[in-house]
């Protein structure tokens, strides 16, 4: 297990969020699953969340989520933020680059296709 610290950036997140690497490294260098649990002002736990990702080749079975999917509900928030009374230029900055994000992934599949290594564990 290995406690991830990059979201702590604020007194607030370092004393309510911890995010875990559960599992030991897998095939890419990448964890598969993580443990994000929040607190409250006592360090009682409040709640739980357990994210799996896809592990091996989705042709093999799907078993878990992708990174393009928690993208995707971050992209959402950020737009729906962004839109709301509280918009911020960081807000639209934050989203305009998870938007980037997605836009990356999705032309490293298409790379990954016309190589014809899409769904398989090959560079």
């Amino acid at each position: 297990m290995r406690e991830i610290h990059t979201h702590k950036t604020s007194d607030f997140a370092r004393d309510h969020f911890d995010v875990i690497a559960v599992d030991e490294l897998g095939s890419g260098g990448a964890h598969h699953e993580y443990l994000i649990r929040t607190k409250d002002k006592a360090g009682a736990t409040v709640a739980e969340l357990t994210l799996k990702y896809q592990h091996g080749p989705i042709a093999n079975g799907v078993n878990g989520i992708l990174d393009e999917a928690l993208l995707a509900v971050v992209a959402d928030r950020l737009k729906a933020f962004s839109e709301g009374e509280f918009r911020s230029r960081e807000t639209s900055l934050a989203y305009t680059n998870v938007q980037q994000a997605l836009l990356w992934m999705q032309e490293r599949q298409r790379e990954r296709a016309s190589r014809g290594v899409q769904g398989k564990l090959e560079k």
